[in-house]
């Protein structure tokens, strides 16, 4: 067995590499362990019992958690290498078109980061995954591909092994004495090659396929490789989700046309007899020239105002499942779709049913955040109406409905301090019920509340101004904040309040003073000062409250409090 091939050694060799890995940590060498020893695991596994299998299944997910780390973090360095570790590991459990999609994604990462060695090594594997599948013409386009990169390289040991190994997919090589850059790899042809790179250009036109993930970018870039390489004039996509067609995209004369919602009238557009004869068989179906064709199909209205002289349609299958159907013609030859093209196109469909489904995955997402995005947004409205609501019950009394000594002492700094800026006075009113001790003994404390809140209101229609401010001070005494207001706009506000509460008329029997309730208020004014407090205003009305009731009550008093 060649050296370059043997893995019984080279599994020997890491058994023996793992004893040292600590010693390598924080190098390079150090992650190169986990990805060559990943894919020698997996170059053996067809040959290892079933418990055997499942050892190194275990061993590559814990190697690769490793890399996914790393590319997590270097995605230039590692993540080429985490998807060809990935593709090698769905081909052993036989996920073909997975596999197929690793690889072209590892060649592609490999190549964008110029990592020509693993560029050559993801050819060579993917070629041997096309191989052991039976697909030789495919196997060779990647295997001429894994040459030309070990040339480049400098592998001439592996040139020549593949030589030996693989002389039927290499027959087409023009050998040269001198390595080829990397840069010349997409400019080598030959005649003996033609037909391969015309293969060639689709396979990599597959990974242009698999690049987008918006669902439009897709579809037009689907129809025009297609389009493009598979000898077709005109081609058309119907993406069909469930039930329902969900989407049709069209490529002619080089632009694509999407189309969704109001879809246009699909006999005048497909003939819709074929679609339904591939949706039912899950076949592909060619019709290399209608002329001569005699089933039901030539009598499809389509072709009573279109005359194509080659069809083609091709079901796009997802786990069994037909999630798009692809439709070709040619108006200008027959037998325009070939076998071999047909194989081919049967790999690009396996592609893109994967990027079809990853972008309607990707929609889905997209769907779901926005609306997320409006839920989250509308229960944070709803978040901030309750919190202004519970913030707005907080600073209310709950019997009366106006503002609560907490939002009075709130309220009062606020204006003490603007006032005090401005040097305008600041007034305040304090009043209670008269004798209502004797009111809740005589009327009842339901009663009582009932009281407080009529003449709550009452108060607050005396007030004419936003800017003035009514809350309940405690028990029966209420207190009015009054900014930019004089002593004697005050006692202008202290009448209105008083009157306010005599047109209440609630019968109040064992008032002294009158046969209703009445008020006793007490009225406090100051101009602010730096030197000077809020409880100065608050112990000035206080005490002219206190005159008043001392004077008789049913009326007013008032204190102006002198800065010295």
């Amino acid at each position: 067995m060649s050296k370059v091939q043997n893995y019984s050694q080279a599994l020997e060799n890491v058994g023996l590499a793992e004893k040292y890995l600590d010693g390598g940590r924080g190098k390079f060498i150090f992650t190169l362990f986990y990805f060559y020893s990943s894919l020698t695991e997996l170059a053996v596994y067809f040959d290892k019992s079933e418990p055997e299998k499942t050892d190194i299944l275990n061993r590559v997910a814990i190697h690769k958690e490793k890399i996914a780390y790393w590319a997590n973090y270097a995605p230039a360095n590692y993540q080429h290498k985490l998807n060809l570790v990935e593709a090698q590991r769905y081909r052993v459990l036989g996920e073909k078109s997975q596999a197929i999609e690793f690889y072209d994604l590892a060649i592609q990462g490999a190549k964008e980061n110029k990592y020509i060695q693993d560029q050559a090594l993801a050819n060579e594997l993917a070629a041997k995954f096309y191989l052991a599948w039976g697909k030789e013409k495919i196997a060779r386009v990647y295997m001429q591909e894994a040459y030309d990169c070990y040339d480049a390289w400098g592998a001439t040991a592996k040139t020549r092994q593949l030589e030996e190994l693989y002389p039927h997919l290499l027959d087409a090589i023009e050998h040269s004495t001198h390595s080829k850059l990397l840069g010349d790899l997409n400019s080598y042809s030959s005649s003996a090659r033609s037909d391969s790179l015309d293969l060639k250009t689709i396979l990599q036109a597959s990974q242009t396929i698999s690049t987008p993930i918006e669902q439009e970018q897709l579809l037009s870039n689907l129809l025009q490789v297609v389009v493009e390489n598979a000898g077709a004039d005109r081609g058309c996509l119907l993406l069909k989700p469930k039930q329902q067609l969900e989407r049709l995209a069209e490529w002619r004369n080089g632009v694509a046309c999407i189309y969704e919602g109001d879809l246009p009238e699909l006999s005048l557009f497909l003939p819709i007899s074929l679609i339904y004869r591939v949706q039912r068989t899950l076949t592909a179906t060619i019709v290399n020239n209608l002329q001569q064709e005699i089933s039901a199909l030539i009598a499809d209205p389509y072709f009573k105002t279109h005359s194509p002289k080659s069809l083609l349609c091709l079901p796009i299958l997802h786990q069994g499942n037909a999630i798009a159907f692809l439709y070709l013609e040619n108006h200008l030859t027959i037998d325009a779709f070939t076998r071999d093209r047909l194989e081919v196109l049967h790999l690009l469909a396996a592609q893109a049913a994967i990027s079809l489904h990853n972008a309607q995955l990707y929609q889905q997402l997209q769907n779901y955040s926005h609306t997320l995005e409006i839920e989250v947004s509308q229960r944070t409205a709803d978040l901030q109406k309750a919190n202004q609501k519970l913030h707005q019950l907080a600073m209310l009394d709950g019997l009366t409905g106006i503002g609560n000594r907490r939002r009075f002492d709130e309220y009062l700094q606020q204006e003490w301090r603007r006032l005090q800026r401005e040097e305008k006075p600041l007034s305040l009113i304090l009043c209670d019920v008269d004798f209502f001790k004797l009111y809740n003994d005589y009327y009842g404390h339901q009663a009582g509340d009932e009281c407080l809140k009529q003449v709550a209101q009452a108060i607050s229609r005396g007030i004419k101004r936003s800017s003035d401010f009514v809350a309940r001070y405690g028990g029966e005494e209420f207190a009015i904040i009054l900014p930019n207001t004089s002593i004697e706009g005050a006692i202008q506000i202290s009448k209105a309040i008083s009157e306010e509460v005599a047109q209440l008329q609630l019968p109040h029997v064992s008032s002294s003073v009158s046969c209703y309730v009445t008020l006793s208020l007490g009225i406090g004014s100051v101009i602010p000062t730096p030197e000077s407090c809020p409880e100065i205003l608050i112990a000035t009305a206080d005490r002219a409250l206190y005159q008043a009731k001392t004077e008789g009550r049913n009326r007013y008093c008032c204190k102006i409090y002198e800065n010295c």
